[in-house]
């Protein structure tokens, strides 16, 4: 893992050490239908660090990829842990209650200080002063997420909300995540202070 033409990748394989804990093949290895798959997000679509004082919308197109069950679990850029929130468990998936489906079988999911009206089982809930990322978990992947048939849609911003305005979350492609350079503030501060400080906008 973690090699390219014979040079070991350090950035990548540091990152996923801070980010997953420990390092195996089966963390990275295509098992359509068995185990588990991650896609992950840490920007908006203008590629902008994700803002806890600010709110997204991501679409999930309809047929996800997930034999057993899928979940939507955001995380402290700086603590890697689960956001500390008013929500008991700031996550969402195919096993809790009250999440709703589009009438084409897509899956809107709002991330927030606080819901939109009327979209409470949809929300998951940031942190005003805290960035933040998330993961997108398919647990028995099926084949449509491994050639990318399948994509965590890029929703357009919404014109009714006016300064308040949802940006749509940017998941970042399988290969990215274990190939390419990204900004762990544990590792990598200065580069990715941006990252964990507040901003005044995304998007």
């Amino acid at each position: 893992m973690f090699l390219d033409k014979g040079a070991r990748l350090l950035d990548a394989r540091s990152f996923f050490l801070f980010y997953a804990t420990g390092i195996t093949p089966a963390m990275s290895m295509k098992a359509v239908g068995v185990g588990s798959q991650y896609a992950v997000a840490f920007g908006d679509a203008k590629k902008q660090p994700l803002d806890g004082s600010r709110n997204y919308r991501l679409r999930l197109p309809a047929g996800i990829p997930a034999k057993d069950f899928w979940s939507l679990v955001p995380y402290d850029n700086q603590t890697r842990s689960q956001l500390q929130t008013d929500q008991q468990f700031p996550s969402i998936g195919s096993q809790k209650q009250g999440v709703v489906s589009e009438s084409d079988g897509s899956v809107d999911v709002f991330f927030g200080p606080k819901p939109p009206p009327g979209k409470e089982g949809n929300w998951v809930q940031t942190w005003t002063g805290k960035g933040w990322n998330v993961i997108l978990r398919l647990y028995g992947p099926l084949q449509p997420f491994f050639d990318k048939t399948w994509k965590p849609g890029r929703s357009k911003r919404r014109p009714e909300d006016g300064e308040g305005r949802r940006s749509s979350v940017d998941f970042i492609d399988r290969e990215q995540v274990l190939f390419q350079r990204h900004c762990i503030s544990f590792f990598m501060p200065a580069r990715c202070a941006a990252t964990i400080r507040p901003r005044a906008s995304v998007g």
